[in-house]
């Protein structure tokens, strides 16, 4: 009896096996023959999956960001939840989180030749601002951060901060390291918890 293929999973590992490719090299230097290697398959079949190399580079970015998403929501889920704690999951801290942010970063590149490709990315780039937001109303909710801050406006800055971290440590990780990682992360919330995002009035 032919063995079962399971087609979702087959076309996720590919994707995982592009985003390990595409870490390593970058968008234009991937090659289909590389991602065929990576995930234990010829080109051939990886036509069977998708039908060109661009189809294959945004299912690996639509894996990257998935992974992160998921791996932001379960540390949310943590009790007791902790802001930092959760906020900590989204940085290069680890090889395979190192992998997915960078294919996130190769993707940001690519869209500034794209019209489209900028479009996902500034809705990619919307979306993760009002994830962030989240969890500082979650956070208020739980008074890790002051009662009286604006999560709108907090919720940017932090996003912003949170990228700005994710850049330098990738470009600098022996300087970067998890624990000034977390260190850096540690102050941005502070800022926020010590009334820094705290909504402003008029006079």
């Amino acid at each position: 009896m032919p063995k079962q293929i399971d087609h979702n999973q087959r076309r996720d590992e590919i994707a995982r096996a592009a985003c390990l490719v595409i870490a390593e090299k970058g968008f234009a230097q991937t090659k289909l023959v590389d991602i065929a290697k990576t995930a234990g398959c010829t080109t051939g079949a990886l036509r069977h999956y998708f039908e060109t190399k661009d189809d294959i580079l945004n299912a690996a970015t639509n894996y990257s960001r998935l992974h992160s998403r998921v791996r932001l929501d379960n540390a949310s889920r943590r009790v007791p939840y902790s802001l930092v704690d959760t906020l900590f999951e989204t940085l290069p801290t680890n090889p395979a989180q190192t992998v997915f942010i960078k294919v996130w970063m190769e993707m940001n590149v690519r869209s500034m030749g794209s019209a489209v490709l900028a479009a996902e990315a500034a809705a990619s780039a919307r979306n993760w601002a009002a994830r962030i937001k989240e969890e500082l109303v979650k956070a208020r909710e739980n008074g890790q951060i002051d009662k009286g801050a604006d999560v709108d406006a907090a919720g940017e800055l932090m996003a912003l901060g949170i990228i700005g971290l994710i850049n330098r440590a990738i470009m600098d990780p022996e300087k970067w390291s998890r624990g000034k990682q977390r260190t850096t992360l540690e102050q941005l919330v502070e800022r926020v918890s010590s009334g820094g995002g705290k909504k402003r009035h008029a006079c």
